[in-house]
């Protein structure tokens, strides 16, 4: 069996969390709001209440990462949200640390617009392309 990926869409309005192998394959697809407004710590809560529902019956050992992408600036090498407009009170907040010790799964952080990119390059309407807007 091949091991599986979580990926996580932190966005102002949505966090949609998936299941997926290496291959692009999506088992399992969790959406929550965000609501925002509602503080740092509310967030963090839905986002690790999303990562557990898709990984629900899958054991731990079968999971090897968590990749995130998050509205910028961010600091992929540091792991963290610097301020982005869209969650308020977001301010250097080590995103990969948090998930990394909560899931103990190595946790990677990219600006969600550039994790987009990636995807439709590696999985989407970009495969196959050697230059790609």
């Amino acid at each position: 069996m091949s091991p599986y990926f979580v990926a996580v869409d932190l966005g102002g309005t949505q966090i949609r969390t998936a299941l997926c192998s290496a291959d692009g394959q999506i088992f399992r697809k969790v959406v929550r709001k965000t609501e925002a407004k509602e503080g740092l710590e509310a967030v963090l809560g839905r986002i690790y209440a999303s990562v557990d529902e898709a990984i629900s019956d899958t054991p731990g050992s079968d999971i090897c990462a968590i990749g995130v992408g998050a509205p910028g600036p961010v600091d992929p090498k540091s792991g963290m949200i610097l301020e982005p407009p869209n969650l308020p009170g977001w301010k250097c907040v080590p995103l990969r640390s948090l998930l990394s010790a909560k899931f103990g799964r190595p946790t990677f952080l990219g600006n969600d617009a550039n994790a987009a990119a990636l995807a439709e390059h590696l999985y989407g309407a970009g495969r196959g392309v050697q230059d790609m807007i």
